[in-house]
């Protein structure tokens, strides 16, 4: 059964240069989910697989503008009861 899913989430991202400084930035990200998954027996277990992108872009303008993006590729067994 396939799906596709979206939401919000929130981030932290520390950066620092030993002596120097440090900055922690927070915020929000948009998420995108696209899978499929499939029963494997007579109970309720489930392989599947999924991609899920997330998106970022910290309002903080130093040292320039910065946005970024993670990729998650996982393939596992859903236990549900």
């Amino acid at each position: 059964m396939p799906y596709l899913g979206a939401g919000v989430g929130i981030y932290g991202l520390r950066e620092s240069e030993p002596r120097e400084y440090s900055n922690w930035e927070k915020g929000g990200f948009l998420q995108v989910s696209v899978g499929s998954e499939a029963q494997i027996n007579e109970g309720f277990s489930r392989v599947f697989a999924e991609i899920r992108v997330n998106f970022a872009g910290p309002d903080d303008p130093e040292p320039g503008d910065m946005d970024f993006a993670t990729l998650t590729v996982a393939i596992g067994l859903r236990f549900a009861y």
